[in-house]
């Protein structure tokens, strides 16, 4: 574990242990590997508004924004945002969805009160 001090948020406890995210079944988690200030702040940010917000249901992973969008509003995966990573010269490309990994919310998907709309989040400015 690491600790940080920024200003605004005062201490941040960095956990990167492999050990305690292979638990968690997340391993590979970006967030084990150290990031510049201002994603870590973007990151902080967005882990406030969804504690502040835990009634929405919230998109988290590139599986479940995929699923949403295709199967639940009928959107073919090629409108979808995407970037197209480059392996080995005999290895075949791979698309992934939705690159910045920031979770969405849907609206309405609890309430039922109008249409679920997913919300993008945005970057806020620093």
């Amino acid at each position: 574990m690491r600790t940080e001090c920024f200003p605004t948020y005062g201490l941040v406890y960095h956990v990167f242990a492999r050990k305690l995210y292979r638990h968690l079944g997340r391993e590979n988690l970006r967030n084990r590997r150290e990031h510049e200030v201002e994603y870590v702040q973007r990151r902080i940010d967005m882990f406030d508004f969804i504690l502040a917000h835990l009634d929405y249901d919230y998109l988290e992973t590139e599986a479940e924004k995929r699923a949403y969008f295709e199967q639940t509003c009928g959107l073919p995966s090629h409108i979808l945002p995407s970037r197209t990573y480059h392996g080995q010269t005999d290895a075949q490309p791979t698309a992934r969805y939705f690159v910045d990994r920031f979770p969405m919310f849907v609206r309405g998907l609890l309430l039922h009160l109008w249409s679920p709309s997913p919300t993008f989040s945005r970057r806020k400015p620093i």
